[in-house]
């Protein structure tokens, strides 16, 4: 669906990731992960990269990393299409901690997600019931309960990331992501 700005959701996330990739830290790991209807058993990764440490005198050098992370998610993002009915948010998460544990030297870790965040698959569905069920009953019960309790959205995605052991800094609607640490 095409917003008031001639823009699809799905390309307001390609653009968002293109202007964050544009203002990646020197030192820096990058991984672009799709969300599909089986973001875990078949991750697709889009985009992975390493930007150096070293950003050159004037910058140049990390410019140019950023110019080819860009240019390269141009060519890999041209291909892609909105065409998964389902959304596998968690399985996503999955794969982010694997990449994260991959590079446990790393001592600063950022995860960005660009999504509506309405996780659809077989054993969990919050995008069609009116009412998303809590994390910590979905924890202690095997099967998908009928939730007497509301909580929105960003209620359930702060509760599931405490219980993960992570961090909620942002969620927002707007494509901004988060400040970049300056050079």
């Amino acid at each position: 669906m095409v917003g008031p700005d001639g823009k699809t959701e799905f390309q307001k996330n390609i653009d968002a990731v293109t202007k964050l990739l544009a203002q990646i830290p020197a030192d820096s790991r990058v991984t672009v992960i799709g969300i599909t209807d089986k973001s875990f058993a078949q991750p697709d990764i889009l985009l992975s990269a390493s930007i150096s440490g070293d950003a050159g005198y004037f910058g140049e050098r990390l410019n140019a990393a950023r110019s080819g992370l860009v240019r390269a998610w141009k060519a890999r993002s041209s291909r892609l299409k909105p065409e998964y009915r389902h959304t596998d948010i968690i399985g996503a998460l999955l794969v982010a901690s694997q990449v994260f544990g991959q590079h446990s030297d790393a001592s600063n870790k950022m995860l960005v997600i660009f999504s509506d965040m309405r996780h659809q698959t077989h054993d969990l569905d919050i995008e069609s019931p009116l009412r998303v069920p809590s994390i910590s009953r979905l924890r202690k019960e095997s099967e998908i309960p009928v939730a007497d309790l509301q909580e929105n959205l960003r209620e359930f995605w702060d509760n599931y990331f405490q219980e993960t052991g992570a961090t909620l800094d942002e969620y927002s609607v707007l494509r901004e992501g988060p400040k970049m640490p300056s050079q």
